[in-house]
């Protein structure tokens, strides 16, 4: 346990790290990052099972990771990375007070929020609820990611593509998720992963550009802290209403998208 705490607080610092100083580019591509993160969640498992038979012991294959790590940091060492905006300035209680207090950070933070709560829950949930009859519930999973995370490869092609992406993907998907936990076809889900994957770089995107560069490590931080909370909490609501009523239980992301929606339309942000 003290393991597993310790490997993720240098991830989540790594991945914090990294995207703030992903926000300091004129030109950050958020799409293609978080669909590298995906595309190594991907390959993860394969690798791990690879290293796994070579070795027989599945405790080595934590070598792997020491490898990664070392190599990880080695990179970072040798590798000349741009100045942060702000990286001299302290955070203290009053500049994270401020910060809530600014328009723009907290209505991507809650858009950010609240769309990972429904990303989260269905997710986490879909499984249980899937027919088997057409595909299985793995199959349907790897279909699903690879789905999520190719789009979220060319999110910067869609966005040009589409003027109101976040809108419309979030119409869009209120009427998948009726066919998931409806008709529990998982065809839907597999659908999902497209309409899913661009939106949170999209968002986070667009949250960076107009939140105050003394902010950018406040708000990358936030968003990694509160949507995970938030995911965790939706997809415990789920959790508890799927074993009475799996109807019921698709109304929680629903009702997430219609408040997503009418917070985009009342604000004008995150189009």
């Amino acid at each position: 346990m003290i393991g597993l705490c310790i490997f993720g607080l240098s991830s989540g610092f790594g991945f914090t790290g990294s995207t703030t100083l992903l926000s300091q580019s004129k030109n950050a591509n958020f799409g293609f990052y978080h669909g590298a993160y995906g595309l190594g969640g991907i390959t993860a498992p394969i690798c791990i099972a690879l290293t796994k038979n070579l070795v027989g012991d599945f405790r080595k294959v934590y070598l792997l990771y020491v490898i990664l790590f070392i190599a990880l940091g080695i990179y970072t060492l040798l590798r000349r990375l741009p100045q942060l905006h702000g990286s001299n300035e302290k955070i203290s209680l009053k500049g994270i007070k401020d910060a809530f207090k600014d328009s723009n950070f907290s209505t991507f933070l809650t858009l950010l929020i609240l769309y990972s709560s429904t990303e989260i829950g269905v997710i986490t949930w879909a499984g249980t609820v899937i027919n088997e009859k057409h595909l299985s519930v793995y199959t349907s999973y790897t279909l699903f990611w690879v789905t999520f995370t190719l789009s979220r490869f060319i999110t910067s092609f869609i966005e040009k593509v589409f003027k109101f992406l976040f809108r419309v993907n979030a119409l869009i998907l209120l009427f998948v998720f009726i066919g998931i936990f409806l008709f529990r076809n998982p065809v839907f889900f597999v659908i999902s992963g497209l309409f899913l994957g661009p939106l949170f770089p999209y968002i986070q995107k667009n949250g960076v550009s107009q939140v105050k560069k003394e902010h950018f490590t406040i708000f990358n931080g936030a968003t990694y802290a509160f949507t995970s909370l938030g995911g965790n909490i939706a997809s415990t609501i789920m959790g508890v209403v799927i074993e009475k009523n799996v109807v019921v239980a698709m109304l929680v992301p629903m009702i997430i998208l219609f408040a997503v929606e009418y917070i985009s339309f009342k604000t004008g942000r995150g189009k």
